[in-house]
């Protein structure tokens, strides 16, 4: 009986062992990649991932699901710590967050820092390796996010291709909702200053010009309100909606940040020189 008891607590044990080693090849082999992927061996995250990861990590749906991806315990003390610098005066804001991938640590610079030092961020490695591919990711996405703007600021792309790419940022739960929201503006500014083209689309395309139908009557109900109150707490800094205040400041910052003044050619401009050669 005993030998039974202990010849099953031993293939518990093993069976444990081995799942815990298969797991550790895994990610050993995913934190190698990552290692390639940054020959310094290091993650920087500036002002615009700090601002991007503030937003994505206060939508409880996101975090769900990153907490599925990266562990329960990560979520929380990565937010701990952006949301214990994000409303400080600039000069006590932080500069950029480190993640070192050969000594597995993080640490952070204040922007008004004199030393040379880095401070230490008290995450164990495996809270370091997990946030780093969570940085990982929204540092791929953010760029994602970029491109599709500039994609669709370029007057010589076909609409229905403009929301192909706006509906892959939607999608991606690294997107800050607010990169979002400024894409879609922009493909709102281009279906006005293209009217004729899309106008074309609902014979050509009518299954793309239904599903962007659907898009202009969402966004225009929800932006009209929003710009107002977005304009309002820009010039006075006031805000009767105080839920927005966190939408707002992201918003302020990403647009500062990431887009380009909006420069479309209207249909019936000349085509620039330039743009032609």
């Amino acid at each position: 009986m005993k030998a039974n008891i202990g010849k099953t607590i031993l293939h518990i044990i093993l069976l444990l062992f081995s799942t815990v080693c298969s797991y550790c090849q895994i990610s050993n082999a995913q934190l190698e990649s990552l290692r390639k992927k940054y020959p310094w061996r290091s993650i920087y995250i500036t002002n615009q991932s700090y601002v991007t990861l503030k937003s994505i990590i206060s939508d409880p749906n996101r975090v769900r699901n990153f907490e599925q991806k990266y562990g329960i315990s990560v979520i929380p003390r990565l937010k701990s710590f952006i949301l214990r610098y994000s409303q400080l005066d600039i000069t006590e804001s932080v500069a950029f967050i480190e993640i070192n991938l050969n000594l597995l640590q993080a640490g952070f610079k204040i922007a008004n820092d004199l030393g040379g030092e880095i401070n230490t961020i008290a995450w164990d490695s495996a809270e370091v390796v997990n946030i780093a591919f969570l940085f990982d990711n929204e540092i791929n996405a953010t760029a994602q996010a970029v491109g599709v703007i500039k994609y669709i600021q370029n007057p010589f792309v076909s609409i229905d291709s403009a929301f192909f790419k706006l509906q892959q940022i939607k999608n991606n739960e690294y997107v800050a909702s607010e990169a979002y929201y400024l894409a879609s503006k922009s493909f709102r500014l281009c279906l006005s200053v293209n009217e004729k083209k899309y106008v074309h689309l609902k014979t050509e395309n009518p299954k793309v010009y239904a599903a962007i139908e659907d898009f202009k009557a969402t966004f225009d109900d929800r932006s009209i309100k929003l710009e107002v109150n977005f304009d309002t707490w820009k010039m006075t800094g006031n805000l009767k909606d105080s839920s927005q205040l966190g939408f707002f400041q992201n918003l302020n910052s990403i647009e500062a940040n990431l887009v380009r003044p909006q420069q479309f050619i209207f249909e019936n401009d000349p085509i620039p020189k330039s743009d032609l050669e």
